[in-house]
Order: structure tokens, then C-alpha cells, then sequence
């Protein structure tokens, strides 16, 4: 669970625990389209520069194995749930809604990979303050975004909660 709005709680993902019931649907109400383009943009700058240090490692360059193992582990196992995000999020974008209800289909270990994507964005701000990356830290907009979304999946998937509206998620 997240500590407050925006922010990460020192948590490790831990080790990967399927959610009783495997394949659940997570429901995102009033998802705003363009903020969160923006983020799903900035994430793929993320992982776009990690690649390319990663490959400087393959070069004997010194670099985060752990960020690296993040990234390449985060890139595969949310995929299809980020397709699926960004084709919802384009088809309300073309139609021209600023926001839209976007329902997801996760898979039993979706609380975990959510907690590491907030682990990843965690730990590349922290590079990124340090100025050991090239993109800026996340913004607090985005970071607060992301927090919704942990919230929402975990509490949906590990808690049966019921979905709350984006705007009625503390700032």
C-alpha cells in the first residue's frame, strides 16, 4: 500500500506471490489521457536509457545491476497490460476525451509487478537526482498518478476493493 499520495514506501517487491484466483479485472475510473501519455512516455525514456546503459556495461562500463534487472524484468511482465493501457488511452485520445474508465485484465502476480514498477520509478529518480542519468525525476504529477494506480490494483486484486475515481485520489 502506498504511505501517501505521490510517494513510495521503502518496499521490495519481494518475492513474486500470486493473488488467490489468478486472472482478476482491475477497473481504472477517470484515468486523465494526457497525464498519463505523458507518464507512459517517460517510463519508455526510462527504460529506452537503461537499455543503452545497459549496453555500455556490455562494454565495461560500471552501471545499477539492479536497475537493469528491473527494467528488463518490468519491460516484459507488464506488457500486455500496458498495450492494453495505451490502446485505451489512444482510442479515447483520438475521440477526444480528457478522461476515460480503462479496465485491465491481470494476471495473479499483477499487486507484485505493480510494487516493482514503483520500486523501479523510486530508484531511477534517485539516479536521476544523482545525475547519473540523462532524463529528469519524475514529476510529482506522475508520481502521484502511479501511486493511484498501485493503490488501485493492489487494493482491487489483494483487498476486493471497489475502483476509486483518479480525482478522488488524495493529492
Amino acid at each position: 500500500m502506498i504511505d501517501g499520495p505521490g510517494t513510495f514506501p521503502d518496499l521490495d517487491p519481494g518475492e513474486p506471490v500470486a493473488t488467490p484466483g489468478g486472472h482478476r479485472t482491475v477497473l481504472l475510473l477517470g484515468v486523465p489521457v494526457s497525464r498519463f501519455r505523458s507518464f507512459d512516455m517517460h517510463f519508455d525514456d526510462l527504460v529506452r536509457e537503461l537499455q543503452l546503459i545497459a549496453v555500455g556495461n556490455d562494454q565495461g562500463l560500471d552501471t545499477d545491476a539492479r536497475l537493469r534487472e528491473l527494467a528488463r524484468g518490468l519491460e516484459t511482465g507488464i506488457a500486455n497490460q500496458r498495450r492494453d493501457l495505451t490502446d485505451q488511452l489512444l482510442a479515447a485520445e483520438s475521440a477526444g476525451l480528457e478522461e476515460v474508465d480503462v479496465t485491465l485484465r491481470v494476471g495473479p502476480y499483477a499487486a507484485y509487478a505493480v510494487r516493482a514498477l514503483a520500486l523501479f520509478v523510486r530508484q531511477t529518480d534517485e539516479h536521476a537526482r544523482a545525475g547519473r542519468l540523462l532524463l529528469p525525476p519524475t514529476t510529482t504529477d506522475h508520481r502521484h498518478l502511479l501511486a493511484w494506480v498501485v493503490d488501485q490494483v493492489t487494493s482491487q486484486t489483494e483487498d476486493g476493493a471497489p475502483p476509486v475515481h483518479f480525482a478522488a485520489f488524495p493529492a
